[in-house]
């Protein structure tokens, strides 16, 4: 009984370092994985010396496409502004889903290699001034 359950947790643990290893998408491709922060600012009219003038946009939708324009995947930041989000090894833009304007989104180009975590952060513009 003993080495039965000895051969269940190894069948267990192999299992579990081949799912983390070798990250694949949905569509069975490799991935990776991008990462980072939503800023938003300014936050006040006047910036005052000493006191932030600009702060995080929470749970702002993430976006992320192909070259061609395909979105390959999708999250939303946390109430820090930070996400995470698996997507598929190659070339992608990053960017934040605004309904209506303001505020103005950059987007970030970052190319995703298998197996690797990139940073890519995104300022977006409020319109105060």
């Amino acid at each position: 009984m003993l080495r039965d359950l000895n051969r269940a947790a190894s069948l267990s643990l192999i299992v579990c370092v081949l799912s983390a290893c070798g990250a694949e998408t949905a569509g069975g491709g490799p991935s990776g994985v991008i990462e980072g922060r939503v800023s938003l600012g300014p936050i006040m009219p006047v910036c005052q010396e000493g006191v932030p003038c600009d702060g995080i946009y929470a749970n702002a939708k993430i976006i992320v496409r192909d070259k061609s324009g395909s979105t390959v995947a999708t999250t939303n930041a946390d109430q820090r502004g930070v996400f995470r989000v698996a997507v598929p090894a190659g070339a992608v833009v990053v960017g934040v889903d605004v309904e209506g304007t303001p505020p103005h989104c950059s987007q970030a180009e970052v190319v995703v290699a298998a197996d690797v975590t990139v940073r890519a952060n995104i300022d977006c513009d409020t319109g105060i001034r």
